[in-house]
């Protein structure tokens, strides 16, 4: 009976670190739609929107390992209501802030608090037996925070001020405080100063920058591009397709996130990663053939449950469990930096299809080293 209540625990402690990540960011993710639509009325130039966007990801690739440094140092639950109460703050924010030096600084400060929390939930989830099913748990819940905020974020809109609708976001916001305080404190290895510095990438980490290079980057930045050369839409229609397919991404990572963790308890982290890979490169390979819609739906499908299994099968138990998700995270944040980066510079290029077929090259050498590797821990683990 006390084992049951123990399991029952874990699994309640990784729904509440995911539920106040998906709170906490209802501010970010509305910030991605109503931004670009209203930079101007805002007085915002349109050079900066890019940036503002962006830069919390740029300030992640510096600060993720720091970040799981404090919080192998100073507690997770602590350093967790810090983040939660800035991510209020930087949505309060949203609503009344003017200068692009204070639009730096609030995602500049935005950036940190997601740090803390994306490694928080992933700690706790993996406090969890079945750790496949937490971890996929976790991501449909911290995903479905995206999806609210993108449902009432317009309606809100269609009411209030922008200062109106950032202080209701807020105030949702707020109760990503209140459920933080649930939490229990976790004893974790602690972190030395030498795990601060990036490791360098194994075979899986390499594939999920990768990934996240091509189809988190590449794909969602130069889709409208895509999809304008291969169908006669119009304006209207254009921007309708892009955000049905966006949309059905974050879905995918709803629906599909618990489903892979529960084949990667049953079969394996890195079966389950090799095999969803390997449907990501076929998606690609439809897009770059001219299959884009065909393409985007297997890509993002796969790419959704690739993603939920990362984590997991980047953990070998050789080191600080904060230091090997914190650079499985950094690393997947580069590949996401550097993507999105790519596709503005290619957004007018006339031969897209091209990139995707190059992107081919390193995505099918890396999973086949990732293949190769994954096989020898398989023999290794069974020898022993």
């Amino acid at each position: 009976m006390e084992k049951v209540r123990v399991v029952h625990k874990d699994m309640l402690n990784t729904f509440v670190s995911a539920a106040a990540l998906a709170l906490a960011g209802v501010g970010d993710s509305f910030l991605y739609a109503y931004l670009p639509a209203n930079c101007q009325s805002i007085g915002l130039p349109v050079f900066w929107v890019g940036v503002i966007l962006s830069v919390n990801r740029f300030t992640r690739l510096f600060l993720n390992s720091y970040i799981a440094f404090f919080l192998s140092r100073y507690g997770l639950k602590n350093i967790t209501l810090v983040a939660v109460t800035i991510a209020v703050i930087t949505t309060l924010s949203y609503g009344f802030v003017n200068s692009v030096f204070l639009w730096l600084l609030v995602r500049i400060l935005w950036g940190m608090s997601f740090s803390a929390l994306r490694l928080n939930s992933m700690v706790y989830a993996l406090q969890y037996k079945s750790k496949g099913i937490a971890l996929g748990i976790s991501r449909s819940v911290i995903e479905s925070g995206a999806i609210l905020a993108l449902l009432i974020g317009p309606w809100f809109v269609s009411y209030f001020e922008r200062d109106v609708t950032f202080a209701l976001l807020g105030i949702l916001s707020a109760a990503s405080v209140l459920i933080s305080m649930l939490l229990p404190e976790i004893e974790i290895s602690r972190m030395e100063r030498k795990d601060l510095q990036l490791s360098f990438p194994s075979s899986l980490n390499m594939m999920v920058m990768l990934n996240t290079f091509v189809v988190e980057g590449l794909l969602i930045v130069l889709l409208s591009s895509l999809l304008r050369s291969e169908y006669n839409f119009s304006a209207t229609e254009l921007l309708a397709t892009t955000g049905l397919y966006l949309a059905y991404r974050r879905i995918c990572l709803v629906l599909f996130s618990p489903f892979a963790g529960w084949l990667a308890d049953r079969f394996g982290f890195h079966k389950v990663f090799n095999f969803t890979g390997l449907f990501v490169i076929v998606g690609i390979a439809l897009v770059a053939t001219g299959l884009t819609i065909l393409g985007v739906i297997v890509a993002f499908s796969f790419g959704a449950m690739n993603a939920s299994v990362a984590p997991g099968g980047a953990i070998s138990g050789n080191s600080s469990l904060l230091k090997e998700v914190s650079d499985n995270v950094t690393w997947r944040d580069i590949g996401a930096a550097a993507g999105t980066l790519t596709g503005g510079f290619l957004l007018d290029f006339k031969y897209l299809h091209i990139i995707f077929w190059l992107s081919l090259i390193p995505l099918i050498a890396c999973l086949l080293i990732q293949f190769q590797n994954s096989k020898k821990k398989t023999i290794s683990h069974g020898i022993s």
